[in-house]
This record gives structure tokens, sequence and C-alpha cells, in this order.
């Protein structure tokens, strides 16, 4: 005995799972862009730091700080690629890439720098995502280190950080402008 509908209810059942699916996709990628849920950064390091390199070259011996930023596994922030994306006419020379306060802690927090000097990037190899966030500073090179750890601006900066700069150590560069960019935990 055959009984009258029964063929239509299964597949009722298999449309309310596709819809069920399409709605949790849906509600993800609407989260991920209000930036409520961290499985999507919400933006990229390297465009952060660009237009805060920028705004701190147009105001010389000001300190610039970010927004919080999302660093993802493997991400990397090389200065070359930072230089060409701010476009200010700075040479790598002029540049200087700093662990700032992950490089007090242990393993660095999953970052690394890159080259001999610890300048040539800035590189997340963690397992999980990090926040972060960038202080940057321009001034003439051989004026940076002595406006570090100055006053309520520049005390998060450690002159420290700066030593290994080209653009501080070397005579030639010192009479420059000189961009310091730091990594900074969240705020």
């Amino acid at each position: 005995m055959k009984v009258i509908g029964e063929k239509g209810q299964a597949f009722s059942t298999f449309k309310l799972l596709i819809a069920a699916i399409v709605a949790m996709v849906i509600l993800v990628i609407l989260l991920g862009i209000l930036g409520v849920l961290p499985i999507i950064p919400n933006n990229k390091p390297l465009d952060e730091v660009s237009n805060t390199l920028k705004s701190a070259y147009g105001t010389h011996s000001q300190l610039s700080l970010s927004k919080k930023v999302t660093f993802t596994r493997d991400y990397v922030l090389a200065r070359k690629a930072l230089i060409n994306k701010a476009d200010i006419g700075l040479s790598e020379k002029q540049l200087c890439l700093s662990l700032g306060d992950f490089s007090a802690i242990g393993n660095h927090g999953g970052f690394e720098g890159g080259a001999p000097d610890n300048e040539a990037k800035i590189a997340y190899t963690g397992s999980t995502q990090k926040d972060a966030s960038f202080a940057v500073l321009c001034d003439i090179g051989e004026s940076l280190p002595g406006q570090m750890g100055q006053g309520a601006t520049y005390e998060s900066l450690k002159p420290k950080w700066a030593e290994d700069c080209e653009c501080v150590k070397n005579p030639d560069l010192s009479a420059q402008v000189c961009c310091f960019v730091a990594l900074k935990f969240p705020r």
C-alpha cells in the first residue's frame, strides 16, 4: 500500500538541510566582514603600515600609531614591499623594521626578523593568527634614538630597537630622514 505524498518528504528534508548550510555560510561571511569572527582577518598589515608610514613621513618627529592588524601564518612584511607600497621616496637604507614589543618575549611571539641585521622583513610563523599594531617614527637618522623613550609620546619605543638601523649608525646616512617601524602589542 502506498501513502500519498511520501516521496516528497525526503526531498523536503534535503532542501531544508541545504538552506541551513547556505544560511551558515552567509552568517560566517557577514560576521567576518564585521570583524566579529577572528577566522577571517579584517585588514592587511602591509596596507595599514603603509598608510601609517605615509602619515609619519608627513609629520616628522611625531609618532604615528596604526590600527590593529591581524597576521596570519607565514605572512611576511618585507621592507622593499613596504617602500614600494608607501611610495614616499625612501630608500631601503632609510627604513628600519623592528620586532619592537615582541623582541622581548620568548620566541618573539611567533615573529621573526630577517637578514643578518634583522631589518629586511618581519615574518609571522606562529600556528594561529596574531594581532599586533605598528608604531612609526620618522626623523633625521642621528636624532631618531634620542627621540625614543622620551616623554609620554615616545616612551613606548625603546632606543635599543634602533641601534642596528643602518640610517642611524651609518654616518653617511645619519643626516638623512630615517623612518623607524616597530611592531607593537595590539591596542
